[in-house]
């Protein structure tokens, strides 16, 4: 019998990520689905085999940067995070048609309890739910040999899967399967005794102070009114012009992990951009016309954008092979968004009239030149 596809896609990222893991010293265990089929089931649960679920206690959390840069050279992308209190709970990675879930395992400080978080869709919005385990099963791993590799898997595994799942030993597809009925949910879960209750995450707004100093405090008067952003820098390009790559300097320097930015020139719906936006790609603003106009890989982001800060790494791609060169200076947004998924919103932009002004970027003659150059190397370096 031939082996599904999917499920030779799911055999060699699990290889991948068990080598990966290994190299670094980083130890995980097998969760949730993943688990209950290698251990039930000696495979993956059928219909579970694009999905795979893997725990990482909270003291180790720390090497998952390492982690997943050392997984990006194997070909894995970022999905998603999952990030609650500013603190990330959790990550998606992707290969192929798999999709690999990475689980912060906590210690409740006061209860004898581990948890993490799960987060569902309830119709037009998701909710956050723990979910709870004897913190005894995470005082040691046991392990597991599946399909040639030695996992980690919690102790006591038989009582872990019915805390989990009541009957785990019936076999349900994973199309019939009720994740909201398993026993160890809880969806007022209380991390420290208070109530558990979802804050907005924080932003640094990254500025860029060229020509328009006054249009610049108006800007920064109108991003003060939203309470997710707490700290705005301000890129001076009148000392040393960096143009378009100097806010990305200098959002390396912020104290949050997520980084809104936007041209000096217009006032924009930060907040609409904001409900967009999910940790999983680039969200940026563009008037209908712009969006007309930028229909390939390349994109603006002087209308409003949302990233992480970790995803200027990016940049290197291009630095590495043709250096800090004056295309990057005035082309970084083009590059910085070619490189990324990105999810687009039609927005209302209202424009100060130094928008469209003489001195304006897309009215100097080398302006065309520039952006084919650009998208040139682009093209050689994917």
């Amino acid at each position: 019998m031939n082996t599904p596809a999917v499920k030779l896609q799911a055999l060699s990222n699990l290889g991948e990520i068990w080598y990966v893991a290994k190299k670094i010293g980083l130890e995980f265990c097998l969760l949730d689905g993943t688990l209950l089929g290698a251990y039930r089931d000696k495979d993956f649960c059928v219909g579970d085999e694009s999905d795979i679920d893997i725990g990482i206690l909270d003291k180790d959390y720390d090497k998952t940067t390492e982690f997943i840069e050392e997984l990006k050279y194997y070909g894995f992308q970022n999905h998603k995070v999952f990030i609650i209190e500013d603190k990330l709970e959790g990550f998606g990675i992707t290969k192929g048609e798999n999709h690999i879930d990475v689980i912060r395992i906590n210690k409740h400080p006061n209860r004898d309890e581990c948890y993490n978080f799960g987060r569902a869709q309830m119709g037009d919005s998701s909710i956050h739910i723990g979910c709870v385990y004897s913190s005894k099963h995470f005082d040691y791993f046991d392990t597991i040999r599946f399909y040639g590799m030695d996992f980690n898997i919690p102790n006591n595994v038989e009582s872990f899967l019915t805390n989990q799942y009541g009957d785990w030993k019936t076999k349900v597809h994973r199309d019939e399967y009720d994740w909201f009925s398993c026993p160890n949910l809880d969806y007022d879960y209380d991390m420290i005794n208070d109530d558990f209750k979802i804050s907005s995450i924080k932003v640094t707004a990254v500025l860029v102070k060229y020509q328009r100093p006054d249009e610049l405090d108006a800007i920064c008067d109108h991003l003060g009114t939203f309470d997710f952003i707490d700290e705005i820098l301000i890129r001076d390009n009148t000392k040393e012009n960096l143009m378009g790559y100097g806010r990305y300097v200098t959002a390396k320097e912020a104290k949050n992990n997520t980084i809104y930015v936007q041209d000096d020139d217009c006032i924009i719906d930060v907040k609409k951009l904001y409900d967009k936006y999910e940790g999983t790609k680039l969200v940026n603003g563009m008037k209908p016309s712009g969006i007309k106009a930028y229909s390939g890989r390349d994109s603006m982001v002087g209308w409003g954008t949302f990233f992480e800060k970790s995803w200027i790494k990016v940049l290197d791609r291009y630095i590495d092979k043709y250096g800090k060169d004056d295309v990057l200076i005035r082309e970084a947004d083009r590059i910085f968004t070619y490189l990324l998924p990105r999810e687009t919103i039609e927005m209302d932009v209202k424009d100060f009239p130094s928008a469209t002004s003489k001195d304006a970027l897309f009215r100097q003659p080398d302006h065309w030149d520039y952006k084919d150059k650009a998208l040139e190397r682009l093209r050689k370096i994917l």
